[in-house]
């Protein structure tokens, strides 16, 4: 505060005031003495100062609806953000674990990374089962561990020891020991001894070699086969598959390990004369549009395109576009839309180019899982494409041109899924 006029300032603005003396910026008056660093703190006005800026906080932070009080505390039993007066009255009694705000982002922070840290391991182990054939441990092993370890639970944000007891499973799934691997050898030697025996012979015959079936079952007893394929995990759409398998996981583990920023899915095409190859889209999940076509690969809100002709090959702004969407039902085909409040203008266009994928109508819930994929090059934008073909154009452009367009069927639909890495 200033001795001679009673103006507070805060130090800082002071100091880089100071000459030979120091001019109030309010009234102007003359300062000389005594020094900066030596005057008096105004505390009645420091004191308000602080005040306002935790009323800014608790601004920002949110206020308690009951009490009026900063949401500064989370409880983790009712996974919501609650004041002081809540955990005395309320979360105290009851014993609920209380986080500060700061520890529940640490939390969270740390959570993400194990939980990364898990589907790094189980994106290694799919590939481990789904190379092996029957002649490893992990018939005998991966299955019947993999499926202790994920039947019936969510890979959501769980407590450390939680994790922990995981990752050493996965651990045991990944490396088995050396014993172990020994102890699986001599018993399928063994057995294969038996046999010998019973056909009076000894020699040691070498099983076919087979691949583990392994699948991802959802909620509503629809599975997703899982295969290895092209150095990529492939999860194959929903559909009812009454076959058995080796290796049963839950779906809702299996759909994080796909990217949520421009996941890729494949179309695999046939005609008459059998199947010809293979679509792959990249897909801009940002946008509605994405979201629904990829819900369409992969089946989780219901049909998928698996079973579904391709429509046409249609002339839209100077150049062709071959069509598609229309996906199978109970009751015949349908482009019916499986999400509302799709994009279509409002600064999604694009200059259209070869292998584009968009969109083809709008505000006609009838028709809105059309697309088209565009066949050349031009200038004049598409309303808010979707994605775009990155490999299997020649497969696209031979169905167009070389083929009865409505001949040719979607027969399989799936999501691939790249390296998954912890980050």
């Amino acid at each position: 505060m200033l001795p001679e006029c009673g103006h507070t300032f805060c130090r800082e603005c002071l100091l880089n005031l100071q000459t030979t003396a120091v001019v109030c910026p309010n009234c102007r008056q003359r300062h000389y003495s005594p020094a900066v660093e030596d005057l008096a703190v105004n505390f009645a006005q420091l004191g308000i100062a602080v005040a306002l800026s935790n009323i800014q906080k608790s601004k920002d932070q949110g206020q308690c609806g009951k009490h009026s009080l900063p949401l500064d505390l989370w409880c983790s039993v009712s996974q919501k953000e609650i004041c002081a007066m809540c955990y005395f009255e309320e979360t105290k009694r009851t014993q609920h674990r209380v986080l500060t705000l700061a520890e529940k982002r640490q939390f969270t922070v740390d959570a993400i990374k194990q939980k990364s840290l898990i589907l790094s391991q189980l994106y290694a182990m799919l590939k481990q089962c789904l190379t092996s054939d029957s002649e490893s441990t992990c018939q005998n092993s991966y299955a019947k561990k993999l499926s202790d370890i994920l039947r019936g639970e969510e890979l959501g944000i769980l407590p450390s020891s939680s994790i922990d007891k995981r990752l050493d499973s996965l651990k045991k799934v990944m490396f088995p020991a050396e014993q172990e691997r020994r102890s699986s050898s001599r018993e399928s030697r063994q057995e294969t001894e038996r046999s010998d025996d019973s056909r009076g012979s000894r020699e040691t015959e070498r099983p076919d070699k087979m691949q583990l079936r392994c699948v991802a079952k959802c909620e509503k007893g629809r599975k997703a086969r899982l295969t290895w394929e092209e150095g990529q995990l492939h999860i194959y759409g929903l559909c009812k598959d009454p076959e058995e398998a080796h290796i049963t996981l839950n779906m809702s583990d299996v759909r994080l390990l796909v990217p949520q920023e421009n996941p890729t899915v494949f179309l695999d095409v046939a005609d008459r004369d059998g199947p010809f190859g293979r679509i792959t889209i990249k897909v801009w999940s940002h946008l509605r549009r994405g979201q629904q076509f990829l819900a369409l690969c992969q089946g989780h809100l219901g049909p998928t395109l698996k079973g579904s002709a391709f429509l046409d090959v249609t002339e839209t702004a100077g150049i062709d576009c071959l069509r598609a969407g229309r996906y199978l039902t109970e009751n015949g085909t349908s482009s019916h839309a499986l999400l509302d409040r799709l994009e279509w203008n409002d600064g999604h266009e694009r200059p259209g180019r070869k292998g584009l994928v968009a969109g083809w109508s709008f505000k006609k819930a009838e028709d809105e899982t059309l697309f088209g994929i565009a066949l050349g090059e031009c200038h004049i934008k598409f309303c808010c494409p979707f994605g775009e073909v990155v490999a299997g154009m020649a497969v696209v452009e031979d169905i167009a041109y070389n083929r009865t367009v409505r001949d040719v069927t979607v027969v399989e639909v799936g999501t691939a899924v790249r390296e998954f890495a912890a980050s």
